[in-house]
């Protein structure tokens, strides 16, 4: 991989008993607004336990693309 992969704004994404929390999406209006002075795309990083039914109100919120980590632990 190329250093050029590596670019892009990430917003970890805090949910709590399978709710994001507001803060969240907050912090992906405004990677939006650094995103655009950068000519790059957001990307929320998602943790938790099945939450997968998270992810679609992430891309709704801004988020150009959504990385889940599904791991119990």
């Amino acid at each position: 991989m190329a250093i050029e992969d590596y670019k892009g704004v990430f917003v970890f994404v805090q949910q709590v008993d399978g709710v994001i929390m507001n803060v969240s999406y907050e912090l992906i209006g405004k990677g939006i607004e650094l995103a655009a002075d950068l000519n790059t795309e957001v990307t929320a990083v998602l943790l938790g336990h099945n939450v997968e039914g998270l992810c679609p109100n992430l891309a709704r919120y801004g988020a150009n693309k959504v990385i889940l980590v599904d791991d119990p632990a």
